[in-house]
């Protein structure tokens, strides 16, 4: 509820009581009063009347609307700069008008904080913008009264605290700008949209140089789509601190920045890591550091390095208290341990950014990506594998009961014998067939695998699937995995999926490598898992086997089976 409507009623039932309230019609809950600068006044204050059309000035009475036109700004102190001098003034929404190529855009100043109840609006400038096309800023401190929405059309500088108890959402077009500067930016959940029905890019940037966390001390979180969420290097900045991070179709950037928080990223995400550009590393410092989970699932990684750094500089790039999951390249190809990748050069210029080695390894108990600069070729293996995560499997003492199984065909319909049935596909269309079923261990559900990388759950966690990634070959099988305590019980399930050429496409279970890249004489047909190591094994359809964490017996030559074609794996 916001403030006026909480007033109104207080006041409603102050005033009449219950028995005689009035009808409730429009002029019950009237609208905030407008209120257009002019500037006319010269002095830029908020208080003065002849700033404002219409000669009267905003109260602190009742929440008003303020609009600045981007027609009244000129490049003058005394319309473009104002000053916010109105002790305990609410205001509802505030609308920022910008100045096609004009480096003077208005600002707000203040002694006392801006209190927000509804949100801000910045227009996109009605003539062409170009590099000389300023950004309006706010330097008074921000304090959110109600759960807000900033839709920022254009550039946007607050340098002044950002508080209150209340969500945050910020909907932001392609190449729009809102920077969060201030000391400290302590909300509730932030949801950060970029351009709508543009999947998989990332558009307006939404940065901050301090911390971006909850109120009263608790983590909020930051969801990001289609969306660009910076994190930047300020010298003066010691730590930066932010709530726990998930994005969709949305770049994550990374720069030098120390997060006190869980970093998740699904496979349509990306993160680049640009400190390389203003600092390069001399002191080892990771460019990011969590002390959270950080989830990399197959995030693309790019690095923007800056010029005439030494050869052989080694750099952490990633350091967490649990790291899991694999970068891939710009093109999704998995970067493995020992992987030299090509470097972005942002600034452009004549020289030629550096190719940087990646190497997953371990630093004192903590896993970490690291980085060295090279003048190798870039080279992309297809064994990636990061540090085994602290719930590595332990084999169970005593062997897991079967019920039952369960049968699934390529519409998705779903057969039990002996176990529960928790649905299925049939009658629903998908985009292609459904080529394998596996079970969950920790719940007793399913999930279903779809040839384009869907994944489908039955009372089963969904951990993410292959759908948005463009697959070289389609998906051939999927395989469950379990982590076992002490005693046998199931601690952590996930599953791992299998393409015809080899890919591996691993969700909430260990990445042990693939064989993607490698020529097959025969495609790939099926996976399945090493219930002892947490490893897996890939079969092909001549007989072949590749094992990954996982004890290698042998494989069926040509000429082994009559029919000359495998077509299915199980581990004992």
């Amino acid at each position: 509820m916001s403030r006026r409507s909480s007033r109104w009623t207080a006041a409603a039932i102050a005033v009449v009581g219950f028995g005689s309230l009035p009808t409730l019609g429009t002029e019950a809950f009237a609208a905030p009063s407008t209120y257009t600068w002019s500037g006319a006044a010269g002095n830029g204050n908020w208080s003065s009347p002849g700033n404002w059309t219409g000669d009267q000035a905003p109260s602190a009475g009742t929440p008003v609307n303020l609009a600045f036109p981007a027609g009244t700004c000129a490049s003058t102190a005394t319309t473009c700069a104002t000053t916010d001098d109105i002790s305990g003034l609410v205001v509802d929404s505030l609308s920022i008008g910008v100045v096609a190529g004009s480096a003077t855009q208005y600002s707000i100043a203040g002694p006392d904080p801006l209190n927000l109840d509804g949100g801000i609006t910045v227009t996109a400038p009605s003539g062409p913008a170009n590099s000389t096309t300023g950004t309006p800023s706010i330097s008074d401190n921000v304090v959110l009264g109600a759960a807000n929405t900033w839709n920022v059309d254009s550039g946007l500088q607050v340098t002044g605290n950002l508080s209150g108890t209340f969500a945050l959402t910020i909907d932001t077009v392609q190449g729009t700008n809102l920077s969060l500067e201030g000391p400290s930016n302590e909300v509730g959940a932030i949801s950060i949209a970029g351009p709508a029905g543009v999947s998989g890019s990332a558009g307006g940037v939404v940065g901050a140089t301090q911390d971006l966390d909850g109120a009263g001390a608790t983590p909020g979180s930051i969801q990001v789509t289609d969306a660009e969420l910076f994190f930047g290097n300020d010298p003066s900045v010691t730590n930066l601190t932010v709530g726990d991070v998930t994005t969709s179709h949305a770049l994550l950037v990374v720069d030098g920045a120390p997060l006190a928080a869980n970093v998740t990223l699904d496979p349509t995400s990306s993160v680049s890591y640009r400190a390389l550009t203003a600092n390069p590393p001399t002191n080892n410092a990771p460019l990011l550091t969590t002390t959270g989970t950080t989830t990399l699932a197959t995030a693309a990684l790019s690095i923007a390095a800056a010029c005439n750094i030494p050869l052989n500089t080694s750099f952490p790039i990633v350091s967490a208290t649990n790291l899991s999951g694999t970068f891939t390249t710009a093109n999704g190809q998995p970067i493995a341990n020992g992987d030299v990748i090509a470097a972005a050069n942002p600034t452009g210029g004549a020289c030629a950014a550096p190719d940087l080695k990646i190497t997953y390894t371990t630093t004192g108990g903590v896993p970490e990506v690291q980085a060295t600069i090279t003048n190798d070729p870039p080279t992309y293996p297809t064994t990636p594998v990061l540090p085994t995560p602290p719930n590595s499997p332990t084999p169970p003492t005593t062997s897991p009961t079967t019920a039952g199984y369960r049968l699934a065909d390529s519409a998705g319909d779903v057969f039990s014998y002996g176990v529960a049935s928790y649905g299925s596909l049939a009658g629903v269309t998908i985009n292609k067939p459904v080529v394998g079923i596996a079970s969950d261990a920790c719940t007793g559900g399913y999930w279903l695998a779809a040839a384009d990388g869907g994944v489908f759950s039955y009372n089963a966690p969904f951990y993410g699937s292959a759908a948005g990634i463009t697959l070289d070959k389609p998906i051939v099988g999927i395989a469950s995995y379990t982590s076992y305590s002490s005693n046998g019980t199931p601690v952590s399930c996930g599953y791992r999926l299998a393409a015809a050429d080899g890919g591996v496409f691993s969700y909430n279970a260990p990445f042990y490598g693939s064989a993607a890249g490698i020529t097959l004489d025969k495609p790939v047909v099926a996976i399945t898992a090493d219930p002892t190591t947490g490893g897996y094994w890939l079969a092909a359809a001549d007989g072949g086997v590749f094992s990954y964490n996982a004890p290698f017996y042998g494989s069926a030559t040509p000429g082994t089976t009559p029919s000359g074609q495998v077509v299915g794996a199980a581990s004992a």
